[in-house]
């Protein structure tokens, strides 16, 4: 039935969903100091060897490393210095503003001042680059003699979960939680780090001791689940007069909480909770890109799971809020699946003549929906799942990327989308794993590019280097999420 058409090919994003289909699953717009709508984070160093919920553990922070001060002399320096300590995930960058331009901007005797411009960077650091929008907040200290800016950068989800409390003089010395957040059950411990930490005393105080119990040493005891914070007071024990104060922020999550270690994992868990309406979940290890990516190969048509900002609690949405008309849906599409995949796959087959046959049946039996284009990038909803390939032969990108997830996934195949853009517009494709590496995939570039007389295998199996010529995603995120299943086997 193929084709001898020629399209431009488009896709444009619609309330999270990309316009071929494509489908953003998890709820990364923060709103906290910015109305940008934005996807999560770059690199991680995750420290897999830490120790999970035991009240021992250390965390380990360089401060000479954190304590380095950057002399900054206009706005766009510390617009960039703040960039790179985001990127690098550092909790404390400390600037020496003595020349800058115009330092009454700070009203070095104004606290709050400080804090508006420093948020107002971020803001705008934020805009220029969505992903990075993991900042719940930074604490600003200007240091009026010295001249100098103090920052401490608190993060959504930080992979070792640790809070840390900085003072003034944090060159001295730091209070560190190394769990904010926590199951119940669990424990954590509360520790003054530094060069000089044995020169001070530490008290805190739980904002409510109904969540938690503090015992003497910093053993943090979870009693039920809720937020609140420790109020912390570091006391010099050469000067009582000497008192640093500030809060660490805690999280206690209900018994009933997934808990999981790996990305497969993860799936295997929610995948078992469709039906319900919401789950929290406890990540070991994981930072959220490769949680994000773990969400997005998990999500079926008409069942989307969508996750709060610190990544704890996942929110099932069901197409047209109806859990029996979606499961329905994704009962009806599972069983095309087996019906098509009975028909066209055969035992003797290798895993490479597996996907051709599945990639050149979706070229064969759907064709793009013209819809697309003629009606202001507005279609049927069913065209942006398989759903419309496989039962109404048509669909945009997001369905043909879905039925090959699906179809492949069938004959025990790894198949995961890939988001992103071709041109300036978004668009979805798959990354498939074959002979032990995985390559990528476009069924839908090729399905427009086929005729009647030939089917295109331009966009089949080709690498990374290749499909970038006119592909763009967030690259590193899915190499880590690819590195992490990997790693889960």
């Amino acid at each position: 039935m193929k084709k001898s058409k020629s399209i431009v090919l488009a896709c444009i994003f619609v309330l999270g969903l990309v316009g071929c289909g494509a489908r953003d699953i998890t709820n990364t717009s923060i709103n906290k100091n910015t109305n940008q709508s934005v996807e999560q984070k770059e690199n991680i160093n995750q420290n897999n060897n830490e120790k999970d919920s035991k009240a021992d553990v250390q965390v380990e922070i360089d401060l000479s490393k954190e304590n380095n001060t950057i002399l900054v002399k206009k706005e766009k320096d510390i617009y960039n210095s703040l960039l790179d300590t985001i990127k690098e995930r550092s909790s404390i960058v400390n600037f020496d503003i003595s020349e800058y331009e115009n330092i009454n901007e700070f009203s070095m005797d104004i606290y709050i001042d400080a804090l508006y411009i420093i948020d107002n960077i971020k803001n705008a650091l934020i805009y220029d680059h969505p992903e990075l929008n993991v900042v719940e907040r930074i604490e600003t200290v200007c240091d009026k003699e010295k001249k100098q800016l103090n920052l401490k950068i608190y993060y959504y989800y930080f992979e070792k979960n640790s809070d840390i409390f900085m003072p003034k003089n944090n060159k001295e010395v730091a209070t560190v939680l190394n769990k904010r957040i926590l199951k119940m059950g669990d424990n954590a411990k509360i520790d003054l780090l530094g060069n000089k930490s044995k020169k001070y005393d530490v008290k805190y105080i739980p904002q409510d001791n109904t969540i938690i119990n503090i015992s003497k040493d910093g053993t943090v005891d979870t009693l039920k689940a809720g937020e609140t914070e420790i109020n912390i007071s570091i006391i010099s024990k050469e000067d009582n007069s000497k008192i640093y104060s500030g809060a660490l922020r805690i999280k206690v999550l209900p018994e009933k909480t997934v808990e999981a270690a790996n990305v497969m994992e993860l799936r295997e868990a929610l995948a078992e909770k469709i039906g319900e309406d919401s789950v929290y979940i406890y990540m070991k290890n994981l930072d959220v890109d490769i949680i994000y990516e773990g969400l997005q190969s998990l999500v079926s048509p008409y069942v989307f799971f969508i996750c709060n900002n610190d990544y704890t609690l996942v929110t099932i949405q069901y197409y047209e809020d109806s859990k029996d008309k979606a499961i329905g849906f994704v009962k009806e599409l599972n069983d095309k699946a087996d019906e098509i995949i009975r028909e066209i796959i055969t035992p003797n087959m290798t895993d490479i003549e597996k996907v051709k046959t599945v990639y050149d049946y979706i070229i064969n039996n759907a064709d793009y929906d013209m819809e697309y284009y003629s009606n202001d990038g507005k279609v049927d909803f069913d065209s942006r799942t398989a759903y419309g390939i496989l039962l109404k032969d048509k669909g945009i990108c997001g369905g043909f990327a879905d039925s090959l997830n699906i179809l492949l996934r069938k004959v025990g195949i790894e198949s995961y989308s890939v988001s992103g853009n071709s041109g300036v517009e978004g668009h979805m494709w798959n990354v498939v794993k074959l002979n032990d590496k995985f390559g990528y995939f476009d069924v839908t570039f090729d399905n427009t590019y086929s005729t009647e007389q030939q089917i295109s295998h331009k966009y089949f199996n080709i690498t990374e280097e290749e499909i970038s010529k006119d592909h763009e995603w967030y690259k590193e995120r899915v190499n880590k999420f690819l590195r992490a299943i990997e790693e889960a086997k």
